[in-house]
């Protein structure tokens, strides 16, 4: 327990914004902590691609000082994050992976930047994705594979990849990635973390990328942007902070986030499937599901069993890339072929990766698969349920 008391990286979120304010941890502390972290294990996972650490560490003194001053402070104020190289930052390289933004620093944050900046949170860097977020897994051309920190020949999944694996190996407290087909939910689950991907359009998605810088929005049904964690108190807060219209996104009404009571279940009609397709539901899953659909029928609830038309997940996804790539992952000349021009299956982004990955875009102590083991999760009242802590 001595050492949950004295790392800041065990805790989660709002319990680090906590302990700043109460002046148990320093900005400074917090963020050199995480970036301690990020020198040791990030040569092997390979999470982080853009590190902003010098910048970290003069924004965490300033949040230090305004504390001392007694001025007014964000909920996230000090609290470091890294953030998935999709998102672009001001000031920072943001290359979503691909070959021609190998070089792009914006000029403005998005949106969802913007309003974590605003809440106190500071950046420490960009994390590692597929390119133009168009996998399952995480490896791209530019920025090699990260790998899962529970297992270093296995991949942490994606989109979100690197972002998932940051937070698993508390390099980070907090992500926000983007979703459309499982790009927050596939890491979260590969990683043992919790990711939530909200309702659409509950979030601005300006300043993302895909699409790319100056082209007009093509994704516009199902794509989602939110919050990973490694509690369920930092995704309900994270939600909130992002959450709600801006100027640069129309399509965002303004919803309110306020608790509603629980609907009733008595008399509803519901259709479940136990299959996805081709997809075998694994038995774990299926018991879980026998006992709330159970759960459901016992309050009052209609059921019917039936398969949904066109549920190939395979087929689903590759044509959802026909449709994209053409605007997406073209290359810029047509004799160098982009990794992302070749269908998408299921299997292939399930898959690890054995690619070597670039070193990141800053010189950092290595560190070593037999120092791995030792990474340690938050404690364990904040952990998903059957995910054991890192020993």
């Amino acid at each position: 327990m001595a050492d949950d008391v004295n790392d800041p990286t065990m805790l989660d979120a709002v319990g680090i914004a906590q302990a700043i304010r109460s002046r148990q941890f320093s900005a400074v502390a917090v963020v050199s902590a995480h970036l301690s972290r990020i020198d040791r294990y990030n040569p092997t996972l390979n999470a982080v691609v853009t590190l902003h650490d010098d910048d970290a560490l003069a924004l965490a003194a300033e949040a230090d000082r305004a504390l001392e001053r007694g001025d007014a402070v964000g909920p996230l104020h000090g609290v470091p994050f890294t953030i998935k190289d999709a998102f672009e930052t001001a000031g920072v390289r943001t290359t979503s992976s691909h070959r021609p933004l190998e070089h792009h620093v914006p000029a403005h944050d998005a949106v969802v930047v913007a309003r974590l900046k605003s809440a106190g949170a500071i950046l420490m860097g960009k994390s590692n994705m597929p390119e133009l977020a168009g996998a399952l897994d995480c490896y791209s051309d530019l920025n090699g594979r990260a790998s899962n920190p529970w297992d270093l020949r296995r991949t942490p999944g994606g989109s979100t990849g690197g972002g998932a694996a940051g937070v698993a190996a508390r390099l980070t407290p907090f992500e926000v990635g983007s979703d459309a087909a499982g790009s927050i939910r596939v890491p979260a689950h590969f990683c043992g973390i919790l990711g939530f991907k909200p309702t659409d359009r509950l979030i601005p998605w300006a300043g993302h990328i895909p699409e790319l810088p100056g082209s007009p929005r093509v994704f516009r049904q199902c794509v989602s942007i939110g919050p990973l964690a490694r509690s369920v108190r930092d995704l309900e807060l994270l939600t909130r902070i992002l959450a709600g219209p801006h100027s640069r996104d129309w399509e965002v009404p303004p919803i309110s986030l306020d608790p509603v009571p629980p609907p009733t279940v008595e008399g509803i009609r519901l259709r479940w499937c136990s299959n996805f397709g081709a997809e075998v539901t694994d038995m774990a899953t299926a018991l879980l599901l026998e006992q709330f659909l159970t759960s459901l029928s016992a309050a009052g609830a209609h059921l019917d069993e039936a398969d949904p038309w066109g549920s190939d997940i395979d087929d689903i996804i590759q044509r959802g890339w026909d449709c994209s790539r053409s605007w997406r992952c073209r290359p810029p000349n047509p004799r160098t072929p982009t990794r992302a021009t070749r269908p998408m299956t299921l299997l292939s982004h399930c898959r690890a990766e054995t690619q070597r990955s670039p070193s990141p875009r800053r010189s950092s102590t290595a560190g070593t698969l037999s120092s791995l083991p030792s990474l340690r999760a938050q404690p364990s009242d904040t952990n998903p349920p059957g995910v054991s802590q890192y020993r």
